[in-house]
């Protein structure tokens, strides 16, 4: 059987994903689990949000917003 290295499964994916496959679809050719597949299309997501002039953390969720959150909550 011909295996693929990370770098080529990762192309297969992006291709299967801009073909439109559903993520199920995408697993079950691939035998991935969706977080992985998640993975590889978040960065394809990102990287296309910085074509159109987005920055990263426009597209990201803020982290420390929770912490703001949290530390008000206990100081009240």
């Amino acid at each position: 059987m011909n295996w693929l290295s990370k770098g080529e499964k990762e192309e297969v994916v992006i291709q299967l994903y801009k073909e439109n496959k559903s993520f199920r679809e995408i697993a079950t050719l691939m035998h991935m689990s969706f977080r992985d597949i998640g993975a590889i299309t978040k960065k394809v997501e990102l990287q296309a949000a910085r074509e159109r002039g987005y920055a990263a953390e426009d597209t990201e969720p803020k982290s420390k917003d929770f912490v703001v959150v949290f530390v008000e909550i206990q100081e009240a």
